[in-house]
């Protein structure tokens, strides 16, 4: 499921508190703080998961990324984007990392089964070995595997 909202006329703030939210915004500046250098754009990256409502790094996929990249473009140098996308990418795979060290990460790496019916996005594979292989790829739009379409489970596996 993407890390957006799926009501975008209902925002959260209806259902929760002010200081839930300070909470939960100092909770996502602890994990970015984990996990990126401060020349990566982690200040532009925590203002666009706030807005999106975005509290974990873990919460990041492929969708997020290709709007983040949207939004970065319209407003930053090719450069700029490059750098900040690519802090964004180390910090889902720290959060991959982090989850595959759990014993619930290493069972959902041994079964594999939810990807057949997902779009994956292989520098954001649950499995960070696979992952790490695909860390530093110029070709991104090669990287993306859409398994949502009519086909044979079969074959989803076998790719």
């Amino acid at each position: 499921m993407p890390a957006r909202r799926v009501f975008a006329w209902e925002p959260e703030e209806q259902w929760t508190s002010s200081e839930e939210r300070e909470k939960k915004i100092e909770e996502l500046s602890r994990e970015l703080d984990e996990s990126m250098d401060s020349n990566s754009g982690k200040g532009c990256l925590k203002a666009y998961l706030e807005k999106n409502e975005v509290w974990h790094i873990a919460d990041i996929d492929y969708e997020l990324r290709v709007d983040y990249r949207k939004y970065l473009k319209s407003t930053y140098s090719d450069s700029a984007v490059r750098s900040y996308l690519r802090g964004m990418d180390k910090a889902k795979l720290y959060a991959i990392r982090k989850h595959a060290n759990t014993l619930k990460g290493k069972q959902e790496i041994a079964k594999n089964t939810d990807l057949i019916h997902e779009l994956l996005f292989l520098p954001y594979h649950p499995n960070p070995a696979i992952a790490e292989r695909y860390d530093c790829k110029v070709a991104i739009d090669k990287l993306v595997w859409d398994f949502r379409v009519n086909g044979s489970e079969l074959c989803k596996r076998q790719l």
